[in-house]
Protein backbone atom coordinates (compact mmCIF):
# COMPACT_ATOMS: atom_id res chain seq x y z
CA UNK A 1 0.00 0.00 0.00
CA UNK A 2 1.54 3.66 -0.56
CA UNK A 3 -1.01 5.58 1.06
CA UNK A 4 0.59 9.32 1.64
CA UNK A 5 2.99 8.16 -0.67
CA UNK A 6 5.13 11.28 -1.14
CA UNK A 7 2.66 13.59 1.30
CA UNK A 8 5.28 13.38 4.47
CA UNK A 9 8.78 14.76 4.69
CA UNK A 10 11.16 14.37 8.10
CA UNK A 11 14.09 16.49 8.01
CA UNK A 12 16.49 15.06 10.73
CA UNK A 13 18.95 17.25 12.04
CA UNK A 14 21.56 14.79 14.75
CA UNK A 15 24.87 16.83 16.43
CA UNK A 16 25.57 13.47 18.97
CA UNK A 17 22.80 12.72 21.07
CA UNK A 18 20.52 16.32 20.24
CA UNK A 19 18.13 15.66 17.26
CA UNK A 20 15.72 18.07 15.52
CA UNK A 21 13.05 16.86 13.55
CA UNK A 22 11.58 18.48 11.45
CA UNK A 23 8.04 17.10 9.92
CA UNK A 24 5.89 18.56 6.74
CA UNK A 25 2.60 17.80 6.07
CA UNK A 26 0.00 19.81 5.48
CA UNK A 27 1.46 21.87 8.18
CA UNK A 28 5.02 22.04 9.60
CA UNK A 29 5.92 20.79 12.90
CA UNK A 30 9.09 20.75 14.82
CA UNK A 31 10.37 18.92 18.09
CA UNK A 32 14.20 18.78 19.51
CA UNK A 33 15.08 15.97 22.12
CA UNK A 34 18.37 14.74 23.77
CA UNK A 35 19.03 11.06 23.78
CA UNK A 36 19.96 10.04 27.04
CA UNK A 37 18.74 12.95 28.64
CA UNK A 38 15.83 11.67 30.07
CA UNK A 39 11.58 12.80 30.08
CA UNK A 40 11.67 15.93 27.87
CA UNK A 41 9.04 18.08 26.84
CA UNK A 42 8.04 16.71 23.35
CA UNK A 43 5.47 19.61 21.92
CA UNK A 44 1.75 18.90 20.85
CA UNK A 45 0.71 16.00 18.72
CA UNK A 46 -1.91 16.59 15.66
CA UNK A 47 -5.01 16.75 18.01
CA UNK A 48 -3.39 18.62 20.44
CA UNK A 49 -2.73 16.69 23.13
CA UNK A 50 0.78 17.62 24.99
CA UNK A 51 3.46 14.84 24.69
CA UNK A 52 6.71 13.70 27.22
CA UNK A 53 9.15 11.91 25.26
CA UNK A 54 12.14 9.25 27.13
CA UNK A 55 14.69 8.98 23.73
CA UNK A 56 17.43 5.98 24.93
CA UNK A 57 19.70 4.30 22.48
CA UNK A 58 19.25 0.57 21.54
CA UNK A 59 22.18 -0.27 19.38
CA UNK A 60 21.94 1.74 16.55
CA UNK A 61 18.12 2.27 16.88
CA UNK A 62 16.37 5.25 18.57
CA UNK A 63 14.07 4.37 20.79
CA UNK A 64 11.39 7.00 21.91
CA UNK A 65 8.91 6.25 24.87
CA UNK A 66 5.91 8.70 24.22
CA UNK A 67 3.63 9.66 26.45
CA UNK A 68 0.68 11.26 25.93
CA UNK A 69 -1.13 13.99 28.24
CA UNK A 70 -4.17 11.28 28.36
CA UNK A 71 -1.33 8.72 30.04
CA UNK A 72 -1.31 6.62 26.43
CA UNK A 73 2.09 5.12 26.00
CA UNK A 74 3.44 4.97 22.15
CA UNK A 75 6.85 3.70 21.22
CA UNK A 76 8.71 4.95 18.50
CA UNK A 77 11.81 3.33 17.01
CA UNK A 78 13.90 4.75 13.99
CA UNK A 79 16.72 3.43 12.29
CA UNK A 80 18.30 3.00 8.74
CA UNK A 81 17.39 -0.44 6.25
CA UNK A 82 19.78 0.20 3.52
CA UNK A 83 19.77 4.08 2.43
CA UNK A 84 15.96 3.87 3.71
CA UNK A 85 14.99 5.58 7.25
CA UNK A 86 12.36 3.44 9.17
CA UNK A 87 9.88 4.19 11.54
CA UNK A 88 8.16 1.28 13.79
CA UNK A 89 5.58 3.19 15.66
CA UNK A 90 3.48 0.92 18.12
CA UNK A 91 0.19 1.77 20.35
CA UNK A 92 -2.65 0.38 21.78
CA UNK A 93 -1.78 -3.07 20.23
CA UNK A 94 -1.45 -1.13 16.76
CA UNK A 95 1.77 -1.34 14.60
CA UNK A 96 2.47 0.96 12.16
CA UNK A 97 5.59 0.77 9.84
CA UNK A 98 7.01 4.16 7.05
CA UNK A 99 10.00 4.08 5.08
CA UNK A 100 11.40 7.20 4.22
CA UNK A 101 13.46 7.83 1.45
CA UNK A 102 16.39 10.12 1.51
CA UNK A 103 15.42 12.96 -0.63
CA UNK A 104 18.40 15.80 -2.43
CA UNK A 105 19.01 18.16 -0.24
CA UNK A 106 16.60 21.66 -0.60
Amino acid sequence: MNYGKGNILHIVTQEGDNFTVVTRTMKENTVSFVVGGGQQDFGTDVEGKKNKVTPTWDGEVLVMSIVRDDGTLMTNKRYMNGHDMVLDAECNGQHLIRRFVKQAAE
